[in-house]
Parts: structure tokens; sequence; C-alpha cells
């Protein structure tokens, strides 16, 4: 029996809601842009833990969506550009929902129709900069479409006001699909999703760990990057913005971590996302996990001009809370100074 491995890739404090458009974008509804569907399923498993959405990628499916992508962009540069100019149309729309107080049903559809066009954009926009293949002039526009496109962040937010304002938790949005909205399953079924439950390709969901899933699909195989931690004292990644500090090291995984961000500190997070902004203005540097050029972290970091290294890969499971640490982003290497006691 092959093994299908699933690579975890990302972490996020997001919502099922939009990650389910991100797995259908990658899978049936790019047919038509990339003249093939993905024969690698499943592609993506969701994990929510009870605390963040975990991210698992089927490694061989995401090159084969990689190369597609590649191919299609080396026709033409205006693929990308086209891609660009349809979300630039849809921002405004989207901002009209995302200040409203309340909606009712159909206006709920027409929004939800609306983000789901938005991410399959920014999927493409986003996944065609990340790979190293692609042209300088492709990866240019999209780092200007990410300064002005948070759909990812603002679409949470507006998921988890609507959840409220049906009487539920606003965390409950962490776990529930997109037309759920509309009529929200039992508070004891979102219960125990909220314990940790899996979204496989943005629809089947399964609740309990990935090694339950594992037991019912024996030929998929999880793999999570994990490190001896006490043997090692810096990490390295790709340079986002230059300079030097020292500081004392602040985990920030989610939303609610960022509002403990002291002046000075360095934030260390699997990714930063808008909903950090608060922490990072009063941060000395960043240091992510994960990351490209237009990662949410590097761009934040050029435009206020603060060093940052990304892509490190294993930087918070190394550093704790308190760890006094140099960050030297001319040379991207992050080390500890002193360990907190």
């Amino acid at each position: 029996m092959n093994k299908i491995i699933f690579e975890k890739s990302y972490e996020r404090d997001t919502t099922f809601a939009l990650q389910e458009f991100f797995s259908k974008c990658l899978l049936g509804e790019n047919e038509f842009n990339l003249g093939a569907g993905n024969p690698h399923v499943p592609l993506y498993i969701h994990y929510f833990d009870g605390v963040n959405v975990q991210f698992f990628e089927n490694k061989v499916g995401m090159q084969w969506f990689y190369t597609e992508l590649f191919k299609r962009n080396s026709l033409s540069h205006t693929f990308v550009e086209n891609i660009v100019v349809d979300q630039l149309r849809l921002i405004p729309l989207l901002e009209k929902y995302w200040q409203m107080e309340t909606l009712v049903g159909f206006e709920l559809t027409e929004y939800l129709d609306l983000a789901r066009q938005a991410m399959r954009n920014l999927t493409l926009y986003f996944l065609s900069a990340m790979d190293e293949r692609t042209s300088k002039e492709i990866k240019d526009l999209t780092v200007e479409i990410r300064k002005v496109d948070e759909l990812g962040a603002n679409h949470d937010a507006f998921i988890r006001k609507m959840v409220a304002l049906k009487g539920a938790q606003g965390e409950y949005a962490n776990v529930l699909l997109a037309d759920e909205l509309l009529t929200l399953p039992s508070i004891e079924e979102i219960e125990k999703r909220m314990l940790g439950v899996l979204l496989v390709d943005g629809k089947e969901i399964f609740i309990g760990s990935p090694a339950e899933y594992r037991k019912k699909h024996p030929e998929l195989e999880f793999v999570g990057i994990s490190v001896e931690v006490v043997r090692v004292t810096e990490v390295r990644g790709q340079i986002a913005q230059k300079g030097r500090v020292v500081g004392k090291v602040r985990i920030v995984k989610n939303r609610a971590q960022a509002g403990e961000v002291e002046e000075g500190d360095v934030i260390v997070s699997p990714m930063t996302t808008p909903d950090f902004i608060v922490g990072m203005h009063k941060a000395a540097a960043f240091v992510t996990d994960e990351g490209g050029i237009v990662c949410h972290a590097a761009i934040v970091a050029r435009e206020m001009k603060k060093p940052c290294i990304i892509g490190t890969k294993i930087g918070s499971q190394v550093f704790k809370d308190g760890d006094l640490v140099e960050v030297n982003a001319d040379k991207g290497i992050v080390r500890i100074l002193e360990r907190a006691t």
C-alpha cells in the first residue's frame, strides 16, 4: 500500500469557513484555470486542536499544483495580472459587508459567494509568488496586492461576528463550514468539534485527532516538524528585513497572545497575521517558522523597518517566552543569549 504523506506546513488562528474555500480552490474550482484537476487526493487536511488550525498538506499533490500553476504563469504574465485586477474589484464589495453589523440570510449567501471568489484569486496569486521559479514581475505584483488585500483576517473577524450575532460563541466559527453559518449545527455538535476536529479537502468533517483519522485511513501518514529543543541554541532563516536587535522572546500563536507583547519584545510565531498588528508595533523584531516574500510578517517588517527573519521552521519550538535572544537579520540568524528560568 502506497503511503500518502501529509506534512504539517502551517498553523493559524483561523476559521474553517476560510480554509474550506482554500481547499476547494486547490481542487475542482481551479480546474478551469489550470486545465486539469489535481489527481492527488486528499490534498489538504486542516486540524483544529482546540486552539489553532494546523495545516497538513499532501506534498506530492501540492507539488503538482505548483508545477501546473508555474506552467500557466510561464505562458503569460496576464494570468496573474487579471487575477489581481479582479481582486481589486472584489475587495470594495467585501468591505461593505465587513462594515455591516448584521446580515439577513440572502445577504450572507451573497457575501459567501464573493468571499469564495476572492479566496480563489488570493490562492492563485499568493501561491504563484511562493514558487521560486516564478518571475520577478509576478512576485512584485503580488507583493503590492498583499499590502491591501487582508481577506483572511477580515473574513475571519466577520464570520466570528456573524456567529456571535446568532447567539453562539464567536470562537465557534473556527470549526464551522460556510453553509453552516446560515443554520448553525447544534451547540452539542459544535462543542464536540471544539475539542478536536479535522476538515478534509474542505468538505469532510471528522471529529477527533489525526491519529484517530488515520485508524480509518491507514494509507495516510501525518508528519510534523519537531526538534530536540534543549540542544538547539540558534536557528537560521530567510532575511525579510535587515537589522540587529537584542530582546526577550514573546511567543505569539493567536490573537489573544498578541495583546501580551511588550515594548522591545521579539515576536516569535508560526506566522503573523493582521490580528497581531498591535503587538507588532511594540515589538523590536519578528521571527517566524513559515514564510516567503509575500507573507504578512515580511510585508509588515519592511513597512515598519524592523528586523525580520522568516522561514526558520522551528523557531516557535526552540525559543520560549522570556528567552533573551539576538536577532541578526543581517545574516539570518537568531541565537539564544540567555535562557529564561
